[in-house]
């Protein structure tokens, strides 16, 4: 399970993805940006940390989170 918030910032859509602790990483929060197009300059907001992007990282997709989840 995990909470997702949509929001816009920037003229962008974002979706914040929360887990509860425990699940994946302690704390961990996944943030995604619908892009409208590949050469998109982004503008994360200020009050969000972003600690790397995972972009292209196969662990970090939607479909590997939730199949590392249903062995748990």
């Amino acid at each position: 399970h995990k909470t997702r918030t949509c929001f816009f910032f920037a003229n962008q859509y974002f979706e914040l993805d929360t887990f509860p602790d425990g699940v994946i990483e302690e704390g961990c929060h996944y943030l995604e940006l619908e892009l409208t197009h590949r050469d998109q300059v982004i503008t994360f907001p200020d009050y969000i940390e972003v600690v790397r992007e995972v972009t292209g990282e196969p662990g970090y997709s939607n479909f590997e989170i939730a199949k590392r989840l249903a062995l748990e």
